[in-house]
């Protein structure tokens, strides 16, 4: 616990504004950049997430995935291997995997010279890794395919409680009191018994996903019918209903 409690204190520090007034915050864009890198210290250490160009990457590569893979459909099977040529998202994909393969490699090489085995994702994958998993380009594109389900699914959750905490500014007292009353206990350390000790925290995060599930809407595969303009859309635009 206490590589990753450094690193979110350090990735507040960072990436949160300090303000003396009332101050506009993308809240969404902020949670991600902290879990990109607190993520980026599970998986590799402080090499990747003191690594600007890393935590960047690990952070649109999943971005670049959505809306090129949007942009592909759009045309015949047929057509997409030409037409992948000129999509700049997988332009950038491939990019991220190049940025992955400069820069996990040579840790895998050096980790393997000097023996080093740190308690991180990169480290365990190497010692359970099998057959072509043994591959040192398999694992860093891994690394990569990692943060892709991991940052952006992680980020939603403290995003929507703060949402939630600004709705019913009643519950920012009595949680902040727990707050203080496990770390009082546990030393001034968010331990996992301190973690333990906040149950109304436990309560409150859970409703908070509970009422904002990440799956709220269902995407319309299907072209309409007939012509439909719509004056907040841009052309060729994806709608959303909610179910």
């Amino acid at each position: 616990m206490d590589p990753v409690n450094e690193e979110i204190l350090d990735s507040f520090e960072a990436v949160w504004p300090k303000c003396d007034d009332w101050t506009e915050v993308m809240v969404a864009d902020k949670f991600t950049q902290l879990v990109g890198r607190v993520s980026s210290r599970m998986f590799g250490g402080t090499q990747l997430s003191r690594h600007k160009e890393w935590v960047n990457a690990t952070i649109t590569f999943a971005v670049d995935g959505f809306i090129g893979a949007q942009k592909m459909k759009q045309w015949p099977h047929f057509l997409r291997p030409i037409v992948a040529r000129f999509v700049p998202e997988i332009a950038k994909i491939k990019d991220h995997y190049k940025l992955a393969h400069d820069l996990l490699i040579p840790m895998l090489k050096e980790r393997k010279k000097t023996g080093e085995k740190p308690m991180d994702l990169l480290q365990w994958m190497v010692e359970t890794a099998k057959g072509e998993e043994t591959d040192e380009q398999f694992i860093a594109d891994i690394q990569l395919k990692v943060s892709f389900a991991a940052i952006h699914t992680s980020a939603a959750a403290p995003t929507q409680l703060i949402y939630d905490m600004c709705a019913m500014p009643e519950i920012v007292a009595p949680l902040r009191e727990e707050l203080k009353a496990a770390l009082e206990v546990s030393g001034g350390k968010l331990t996992k018994q301190a973690l333990l000790q906040m149950p109304k925290m436990d309560s409150f995060l859970k409703e908070s996903q509970r009422f904002n599930p990440l799956l709220l809407s269902t995407c319309l595969a299907p072209p309409v019918p007939n012509p439909l303009t719509q004056s907040d859309s841009p052309c060729r635009s994806t709608n959303f209903l909610p179910f």
